[in-house]
């Protein structure tokens, strides 16, 4: 049985792999613009167009080699 001590540790540990997916999303996302670049010229030559809309709407957690 688990305890409500470890669930509450496994909520919090959850949110902030969550909270620091978004912010990874959000830089991302803030740099492309700042440069003023399209998806497609931010993805060219490293990911997919939709991959990269993705990441930065935060709907899927990238992959890290």
């Amino acid at each position: 049985m688990i305890t409500k001590a470890e669930k509450l540790a496994s909520l919090l540990k959850r949110k902030t792999a969550s909270n620091k997916n978004y912010l990874y999303s959000q830089i991302i996302k803030n740099e492309r613009l700042k440069r003023h670049m399209t998806l497609e010229e931010m993805a060219k030559g490293i990911c997919s167009i939709s991959y990269l809309c993705k990441v930065e709407k935060n709907t899927i957690e990238p992959e890290v080699l």
